[in-house]
């Protein structure tokens, strides 16, 4: 199967599935796997070097069969025999009358959910399947999902497979923000975008440092599926997968899509892109990796982000440097992070952005925009503002750190401007319920809501 271009495959990153209520998920599961082998052979027909299109079948196995997808079988000489005698001889075996518009959706979400020329042709070839009385509506919902229109009538229990495939389509031609980040090493990149994202997506590890550009895309609705590909195309990626990166191939690029915690009900569609460590002493491609990035100045925003325990090293002067040199004129924000190592007394917040400050402006930044974070505790507030559970360690570390940022010394929103603090305020305020009220104002208090509101703006 050929590679997919990346362009290409950041924005089929942000596609959701649509499988939770999925009409095929009630019936027997003989049933089921008839109407698998009917995609299938739409997937092989259509889409025969596609990873991705596989790859989204492979999902659609798991969730409609449950453990029994182990045993799927399909042959493909056998099952096109079959198909053809059910077409000739107005066999109903496979004419899912109760399911064929979940079927046409499904063909056409697989195969061609961006190439309405290759949808009329699986159409035309569906249609072979029903008489004539079945064809005008079959036509009108292949209309209705490529140009929309006045809604379709009796398309009964496949509703909400349409209303996705709408909500998929409108995120999919929208622009895409793309966010560059780029730090030196150990200054909490990759926690940053984790705390941001609200879920562990890329390592974070001290003694790790990414090797390779990450593009990760924010998808349209949150499916239960996190897609990566690294060389190979996996769309059912566990934390494992996301985690570990494949180095036995030439590839120096991952894209990952995964849905985006962002509160305030906003659901953008932003790209990160994760950037090695420049001053890596592991491998000095990563530098030249990072520069290739940021040269192509192909991105909206551009995030510095600076170890708080370690203003002022050489490595960060000779890199802020070449920003200024190649993104002086872009919209570049420096975040300070790893405040929640500040000690009372030793340390002060307002003196660390202000050395900061003087710094990049020797190198000819005009009213740099610098902003302190704590992304570990962000990332730990955003994980028990979803429910996600937390192990002993972070119950406890977010016990300490709760009782910190809720400090007074230690609110970080008081760093940012009075118009950011009124949108995550209305944000906070619309909330109803304490406890996540609460939450959320820990989150701001974190610094990671404010930088939210500036990334999304």
């Amino acid at each position: 199967m050929k590679m997919p271009d990346t362009a290409t495959l950041n924005k089929r990153m942000c596609i959701s599935h649509c499988l939770d209520q999925h009409p095929i998920l009630q019936y027997p599961i003989d049933f089921k796997i008839d109407y698998l082998k009917i995609l299938q052979y739409f997937c092989e027909g259509y889409c025969t070097d596609d990873k991705f299109t596989f790859a989204m079948f492979e999902n659609y196995k798991k969730k409609i069969l449950g453990d029994a997808h182990y045993t799927y079988q399909y042959d493909k000489a056998r099952f096109k025999n079959s198909l053809r005698y059910s077409a000739e001889n107005n066999h109903s075996k496979y004419k899912f009358f109760t399911c064929r518009f979940s079927l046409l959706i499904d063909c056409l979400f697989l195969c061609c959910f961006s190439d309405e020329n290759k949808g009329k042709l699986i159409l035309n070839e569906l249609k072979r399947l029903y008489s004539n009385p079945y064809h005008k509506k079959l036509e009108e919902l292949f209309h209705y999902l490529y140009h929309g229109g006045n809604p379709i009538k009796a398309i009964g229990k496949t509703e909400n497979l349409v209303h996705c495939w709408l909500k998929n389509q409108t995120y999919y031609q929208e622009p895409s923000d793309r966010v560059v980040i780029t730090a030196n090493m150990s200054a909490g990149k990759s926690t940053l975008i984790n705390a941001i994202i609200g879920k562990k997506v890329t390592q974070s590890k001290n003694d790790v440092c990414t090797a390779k550009i990450h593009y990760i895309n924010n998808k349209t609705f949150d499916d239960g599926f996190a897609y990566k590909y690294d060389y190979e195309m996996n769309l059912d990626a566990d934390v494992f997968t996301l985690m570990n990166d494949m180095n036995h191939n030439d590839s120096q690029e991952v894209v990952i899509g995964t849905y985006f915690r962002f509160t305030g009900g906003i659901n953008k569609k932003v790209c990160f892109v994760d950037t090695p460590g420049v001053n890596s002493s592991m491998d000095p491609i990563h530098r030249k990796t990072t520069k290739t990035a940021l040269l192509t100045r192909d991105y909206d925003k551009l995030i510095y982000v600076i170890n708080a325990e370690n203003i002022g090293t050489e490595d960060d002067r000779q890199h802020m440097k070449y920003i200024a040199e190649i993104a002086k004129d872009k919209n570049v924000i420096f975040v300070l992070n790893k405040v929640d190592r500040f000690r009372k007394g030793e340390d002060d917040v307002f003196e660390s952005i202000n050395k900061i400050q003087d710094e990049v402006i020797k190198f000819g930044f005009i009213n740099p925009q610098i902003y302190p974070v704590s992304a570990y505790a962000g990332l730990l507030g955003k994980k028990q503002l979803w429910h996600e559970k937390l192990d002993e360690d972070e119950i406890d570390e977010l016990y300490l750190l709760s009782r910190k940022f809720n400090g007074k010394n230690y609110d970080l929103s008081q760093y940012y401007s009075k118009e950011n603090q009124q949108c995550v305020r209305s944000i906070i305020n619309a909330e109803q319920d304490e406890t996540r009220k609460k939450q959320l104002n820990f989150l701001n208090n974190t610094g990671i809501l404010a930088l939210e509101n500036i990334i999304l703006s």
